[in-house]
């Protein structure tokens, strides 16, 4: 059998001060060379771009270091892009500028263009592996255990050689979470040699390839202060390079290589509709930790999208401007930053959104203009029906001008489902559609579904309804205008908070009738990162996407539409559902139950625009959360 270790180093790493990226460098990555030298052993390292800059700023003797041990085949190079992004989190044009510029620092610094490349922080989309492809790249390093859980059918022995990827010329190289951590608890003295070698051993076989290693390189030399007890005493490359002795120096070999032995003849899917996208490690590292969770990363996320909307806008293609971008869509900001750098990219932010944002009115509207009531006439009425002949859409003004029915060529579309509708007593609940929903970690549930003010405007081709409500310490605004002879709505909601506190908040939540759509051939279409829509078939399945994980991880499924579009549809019909990722960073979450022994199903969308985990902090400022959907049908 033969062995691989990777080892990956990002300078902007979240919980490290700027002060102690030269510690990184000279008790991590410059032992790491020593160790290569001394052992002439081969491994990996994965160098993210901006890394890269700031060695060779720092520490430029290291770059030649690197360079040569390259060039004598013992390091492999493994990509990474210029920054540290969460690709399924970002819009495409970004992430192509990420690997391109990355691959110039490659070459620029190296002599190099690599061949194999890895997906930041383990986050996967099959967008993702398309755009690697697009950029030449052969292999793509892969965490096996999400993937397999998902696919428990497959032969495990897959895991020991490279597999293709469906759709895709890509090769996939795999690693097991398990084995990475097992290293590191041996490293820390949390198991002895004896252990180390016992779980190692469960893994191998007389034949393929084994991961030993496939993780963060930094944490072996520098302690991260965020636990108390996550300190490594003593060398830890003493211990790496003791496993390098027990395996066998000239058993360990390149990542490339793999790919040019045996690979696994079937393709493979890694995602669908139940796990559009996979995350690596155990269930509490979700895809929420780098988009609604963090310091304020909804926030953040839309104030980058807001930039690139400018970048765009003006033509800007200033690789400066790029870059600065890139690193602030970085997923060091988004979880455990330590607190001098927060002070400091707000601080960027703020000079971006006095001096860029709002003078050049990137975002074209405000929420205030938006719900001003000139011109609207109060109304007192429990329901009201807007009528374009025989499409109508009929609101309940009792339950927060909720959709009680949107009925277009006598079809109903969005709806209330009421709770005597399913036998199954986990649906035995009212569903309503175009509500928000607030639910404070471990306190009641906040909602707009009760009786607010209501003020109504028709014109020629539309009508418009504009609610306010007060519950508790919490406005909610929200604004319809339907219109398009019934066939389209646009729909405001705001939520204004006094604090951000530990509670998930979905701005928006959409019930589909039962018989809208033809189960057998219902999908949802969305950009996951990507140019083109990814598309997932629902049919079958059964999907929960909100559902908590534990009382500190408030969701551990979802994804987020990076065009701020989402399409549901069957064979014959379409819903589009439109929003701006610049206003209020959002994901989608699906709950969708299927009835084996029925036509039946249940299906519901929530757009979230926070989650809590333990990345989650409170801000005692006041904020609000606002978006603009624009939903239309093809019947």
């Amino acid at each position: 059998m033969k062995y691989f270790l990777i080892f990956f180093y990002n300078l902007m790493f979240s919980s490290m001060k700027e002060s102690e990226r030269i510690q990184v460098i000279d008790q991590s990555l410059s032992k790491l060379l020593k160790l290569v030298k001394k052992k002439r052993v081969k491994i990996a390292i994965s160098l993210t771009g901006n890394t890269i800059e700031i060695i060779k700023q720092i520490r430029p003797h290291i770059i030649n270091e690197l360079r040569t041990l390259i060039k004598l085949g013992y390091i492999e190079l493994i990509g990474s892009g210029y920054s540290q992004i969460i690709q399924p989190l970002v819009p495409n044009e970004l992430n192509e500028k990420n690997i391109k510029y990355g691959l110039e620092l490659y070459k620029k610094y190296f002599e190099i263009v690599p061949e194999t490349a890895c997906c930041n922080e383990g986050v996967y989309s099959f967008s993702g592996a398309k755009i690697l492809e697009k950029f030449k790249y052969k292999n793509l390093i892969m965490e096996w255990n999400n993937f397999y859980k998902n696919n428990m059918h497959l032969d495990k022995s897959q895991f020991y050689y490279s597999g293709k990827l469906n759709g895709s010329k890509i090769n996939l190289i795999w690693y097991n979470t398990i084995l990475f951590q097992a290293l590191q608890r041996f490293v820390k003295n949390e198991i002895n040699e004896k252990s180390y070698e016992q779980i190692v051993k469960n893994f191998k076989k007389k034949k393929g390839y084994l991961c030993l290693y496939a993780s963060d390189g930094e944490i072996f030399g520098y302690n991260p202060k965020r636990y108390k007890d996550d300190v490594i005493k003593g060398d830890p490359w003493m211990k790496i390079e003791k496993i390098i002795d027990i395996f066998g120096l000239k058993n360990f070999t390149h990542v490339k290589e793999i790919s040019k032995t045996k690979k696994n003849s079937k393709k493979l899917s890694l995602t669908d509709s139940k796990n559009p996208i996979l995350v690596r490690k155990q269930n509490k590292y979700t895809i929420n930790r780098w988009a609604i969770t963090g310091r304020n990363d909804s926030k953040l996320n839309a104030f980058c999208y807001q930039i690139f909307d400018y970048l765009k806008k003006n033509k800007i293609k200033s690789r400066k401007n790029y870059n600065e971008l890139l690193n602030f869509w970085s997923s060091d900001y988004r979880t455990h930053i330590e607190i001098n750098r927060w002070k400091k990219v707000n601080k960027e932010i703020q000079f971006y959104i006095k001096n860029i944002i709002r003078k050049n009115k990137i975002v074209s509207f405000s929420s205030k203009n938006i719900f001003n009531i000139k011109g609207y006439k109060k109304k007192n009425e429990s329901i009201i029906k807007f009528n374009f002949k025989k499409n109508y859409l009929k609101l309940n003004l009792n339950k927060g001008s909720s959709i009680d029915s949107w009925l277009i060529r006598n079809k109903q579309t969005i709806c209330t489902i009421p709770f005597n509708k399913y036998d199954d007593i986990n649906l035995g609940a009212d569903f309503f559609s175009g509500n928000a929903l607030i639910e404070p970690s471990g306190q009641r549930k906040i909602s707009d579904l009760k009786k607010g003010v209501n003020f109504q405007k028709n014109n020629k081709n539309s009508f418009s309804l504009i609610t306010k409500i007060k519950n508790e310490n919490y406005h909610f605004h929200k604004k319809y205008i339907y219109f398009n002879k019934g066939k389209n709505i646009e729909l405001f909601t705001k939520i204004s908070l006094l604090k951000r506190q530990r509670e998930k908040i979905r701005l928006l939540s959409l019930t589909f009738d039962s018989k809208i759509f033809d189960k057998n051939t219902l999908f949802y279409s969305v950009n996951l990162g990507g140019k083109e829509l990814e598309t997932f078939k629902l049919g079958y399945n059964n999907i929960d996407h909100e559902k908590n994980l534990n009382l500190n991880i408030s969701s551990y499924q979802g994804f987020a539409a990076t065009e701020g579009r989402l399409i549901i549809g069957d064979k014959k019909n379409k819903c589009l559902i439109n929003f701006d990722q610049s206003l209020n960073f959002l994901m989608t979450q699906i709950l969708y139950k299927n009835f084996p022994d029925k036509k039946d199903y249940f299906f519901r969308i929530n757009f979230s625009a926070q989650e809590i985990d333990e990345t989650f902090r409170i801000n005692t400022n006041k904020y609000e959360v606002f978006n603009h959907f624009k939903i239309s049908w093809n019947l």
